[in-house]
């Protein structure tokens, strides 16, 4: 294992990353302060497999590559998902304002 934290003469405390398999993982702690994303809601997806993450004793780490792909992903889709109800906003405005029009 390897540790960007470790000084020389202190105590070992957590660990902010771990190498496994030649993978770098993250604690799910450090990757909530980048991310925005809640720690709870990190380790949630870890464990129903959406990310790739492993348990160490009490702390959660999270493959960091993976994890930023599905960042990624989310904010795409999340753009879409902006962009479909923008356009069927205008389409309903546009229709409400032809009825309108209708009438008077």
């Amino acid at each position: 294992m390897e540790s960007n934290n470790l000084t020389q003469g202190a105590p070992p405390g957590p660990l902010f990353h771990i190498v496994i398999d030649g993978a770098r993982y993250v604690a799910a702690g450090v990757l909530a302060a980048e991310s925005g994303y809640c720690r709870d809601y990190i380790t949630q997806l870890a464990r129903r497999h959406r990310i790739t993450g492993r348990q160490l004793g009490k702390i959660w780490y999270i493959a960091e590559e993976p994890f930023w792909m599905f960042v990624i992903e989310q904010e795409k889709e999340r753009e879409l998902r902006r962009s479909h109800m923008a356009a069927s906003s205008r389409r309903l405005f546009h229709a409400h304002q032809a009825t309108q029009n209708k009438f008077t």
